[in-house]
């Protein structure tokens, strides 16, 4: 405003000198009364001038007289002009005026519209960086809790494979266990084979014993025929009374068999009295071999009448013996063993009680650590509540933040409402003016044909009216000086179009980024709700996450104390089992080579007997033929009796045959009642074996 009043005292200021270096009334251009006295008199003179032509000068006055009218009128229009442009120029400055203010009504909208951009962002940044954290907590945990679960199956799939193991080390310690109940079965069968082997070494002794008497009595009865033929036939009686006596022994026997296997059923129930017994019965044993001591002084006081051709056979018994010693000395051995595995089957009892201990032990610890997770669980619980206060803390500030928002919010809408009047207030009035501005170009343009005219009424008249033509120069002069005033005024008021509609795009765009902030601050409100709602979800998942973790290092514990327990187990029965399959190993190399030794002292024997058999037999024979040879000439006559006495030894050796398929029959009997594992029965069929025997050695020596 101050740049147009100096802008305009500078015109005027030129103009008042061009009315100085112009003294001539007719180049003047009044804009004041004086002006128009000085007009008035150049008019005067004009007319005086021009006394010839008073039609020219009554029209030249008439018009100037009209002229001075359109000047007064232009002037008038032009003052009217000045003074709408001076209140235009005051609505332009009373409009700069409000559009500052509303300038600073929007910056201070838009600085509050960046303050809480600043606060949503940074409200944004915090749940963000709570939401990051509370995410990478989140993942954390899981792959805490991946972690866990693969620990968890390796631990389980050790679980497994101990169990395999332990499975795998149970069946081998039960098939070790069927082993050594197979091998104390064997054990057991191979103390009645020894049994068995000795009842048959003292039956062969007492057959070999027979023999020999048999042969010592056949000699001696070679020796004295004569004095033996009355003895022959009372033998033959008493013969004949053993064989009754026998008979009789025989059904006592059977007898006492049938009563044997009726004690054999109470025998079942006194199992435990007769292991006690069994001491007794192997002093009663020890008794037979010192029975048996004394008949083989003696066969070998027999064997040293015999001569050498008897020492292969006293060597045959005496390896026999041997034999026997030997299986009785592994038979001590294998009851050592017995005894060692029955220290071995104890120490396993302490160990396991040892395991059992510690065991309980290790429920103890289980325990403890269940009382320490329930002292965890009350201290998370605590945290947890501790975690809902913030969180109530949060949502509370959250709220406050929210209500201040949207107080600001309805600020800045009340603030634009008010903006928004008053810039209809303004669009209205810059509309008002545009239409002045219209009606003034209207009359400009109208004044401006009305020049024209004037103009060509002026060329006409140039000729005539050169002073006028000058007053028509400056009047144009400033014509031109009114219109680029009224260019420069409309030059401004596009400017102020201009200004005003981008005020109004700014307006627009103010109204458009604050509904744009409405709705993002209803997005923001949304996406704080979901937000809110994920960070409950989370904690609920983080509340899981923590039970599953604390369930999770619970059973990890377990299996680790259940796999610690179960690995001592393993090594323990590792060791167990190599402690018996070695000990089994050693049994079965002894079952064996006790078995084999078994079998060839039995083959030993019956072949010592075989070959006792066949020699007596062929010496006999050849004795009989030799003594036959030498007796025929000498004893012709007691040929009879000598033919009668060996009918009486054939009959003798027909019931001795007889008598030998009685003891085959006790012997079946006996093995029958081996197989029924009657002890009171073998007892019994050893003593009539025994008592046969010694019948037929007495009835014999006879």
């Amino acid at each position: 405003m101050a740049k147009k009043k100096v802008t305009h005292q500078s015109k005027d200021h030129h103009h008042h000198q061009q009315q100085q270096q112009q003294p001539k009334p007719q180049e003047e251009a009044p804009q004041n009364p004086q002006n128009r006295v000085t007009t008035d008199s150049a008019a005067a003179a004009i007319a005086v001038a021009m006394d010839d032509s008073s039609e020219k000068l009554q029209s030249l006055k008439s018009l100037n007289a009209r002229l001075l009218k359109e000047t007064f009128e232009g002037r008038q229009q032009i003052d009217s002009l000045v003074k709408a442009k001076e209140s235009l120029d005051a609505e332009l400055t009373r409009a700069g005026l409000e559009k500052k203010v509303l300038s600073a009504e929007l910056t201070r909208a838009s600085e509050e519209s960046v303050g809480l951009e600043l606060e949503k962002g940074v409200f944004g940044v915090y749940v963000e960086a709570q939401i990051r954290e509370r995410e990478f907590e989140i993942g954390s945990l899981k792959r805490e809790v991946r972690e866990l679960l693969g620990c968890i199956e390796n631990e389980r799939e050790k679980l497994v494979r101990v169990c395999e193991e332990r499975d795998v080390l149970r069946r081998d310690f039960d098939g070790l266990v069927s082993e050594a109940n197979g091998l104390r079965e064997k054990v057991r069968e191979t103390e009645k084979r020894e049994r068995l082997v000795k009842e048959e070494v003292e039956k062969l002794r007492a057959q070999c014993e027979g023999i020999l008497k048999e042969k010592e009595e056949r000699k001696g009865a070679v020796e004295g025929l004569k004095k033996e033929k009355v003895l022959a036939e009372r033998n033959l009686v008493e013969s004949e009374r053993l064989v009754e006596k026998l008979k009789s022994e025989n059904v006592k026997i059977s007898s006492e068999k049938n009563e044997a296997e009726r004690i054999r059923s109470g025998l079942a129930q006194q199992i435990g009295a007769l292991e006690k017994e069994v001491g007794e019965k192997n002093g009663i044993v020890s008794g037979l071999r010192g029975e048996v001591g004394v008949l083989r002084g003696k066969i070998l006081g027999l064997e040293k009448a015999v001569g050498d051709g008897r020492k292969g056979a006293e060597r045959k018994l005496a390896e026999s013996n041997r034999l026997v010693e030997k299986l009785q000395s592994e038979r001590e051995k294998i009851s050592s063993e017995k005894s060692e595995a029955e220290r071995i089957k104890g120490e396993l009892e302490v160990q396991i009680g040892v395991l059992e201990k510690e065991v309980g032990q290790k429920n103890e610890i289980v325990l403890d650590l269940l009382r320490e997770v329930e002292v965890m669980r009350a201290k998370i619980s605590v945290t947890e509540s501790f975690i809902s206060e913030g969180m109530k803390e949060m949502e509370r500030e959250v709220k406050s933040l929210k209500e201040e928002k949207e107080k600001s919010i309805e600020k800045l809408h009340s603030q634009l409402y008010v903006v928004e009047l008053a810039l209809k207030m303004t669009t209205m009035e810059a509309n008002d003016k545009e239409l002045r501005i219209e009606e003034l170009i209207r009359k400009k343009s109208e004044i401006e044909e009305g020049k024209a005219n004037q103009e060509s009424e002026i060329v006409a008249l140039h000729n005539e009216v050169g002073d006028l033509r000058d007053a028509l120069f400056a009047l144009r002069n400033s014509c031109r000086d009114y219109e680029e005033n009224n260019k420069q005024l409309l030059s401004e008021v596009g400017h102020y179009k201009d200004t005003f509609d981008r005020v109004t795009l700014e307006r627009n765009e103010a109204q458009k980024a604050f509904n744009e902030e409405r709705k993002n601050a209803v997005h923001l409100k949304l996406v704080i709700s979901e937000k809110e709602k994920r960070v409950q979800e989370f904690t609920v998942e983080l509340r899981g996450l923590k039970d599953e973790r604390k369930s999770l290092l619970d059973n990890a514990k377990t299996a680790e104390g259940r796999l610690g327990s179960l690995v001592k187990e393993r090594d323990s029965a590792q060791k167990s089992l190599l402690e018996a399959k070695s000990r089994m190993e050693e049994w079965k190399a002894k079952v064996e080579s006790a078995g084999g030794n078994y079998e060839k002292a039995l083959a030993m024997l019956k072949t010592t007997a075989s070959m006792i058999s066949s020699s007596q037999s062929e010496h006999g024979k050849r004795e009989l033929v030799n003594n036959e040879e030498k007796l025929e000439e000498e004893v012709q006559p007691y040929v009879s009796e000598l033919e009668a006495i060996q009918n009486a030894f054939r009959n003798k050796e027909k019931a001795v045959e007889d008598m030998k398929k009685q003891v085959e029959s006790l012997k079946r009997a006996e093995a029958e009642a081996h197989k029924k594992k009657s002890f009171w029965a073998l007892v019994s069929s050893a003593i009539t074996i025994f008592a046969a025997a010694s019948v037929a050695y007495v009835a014999k020596a006879r």
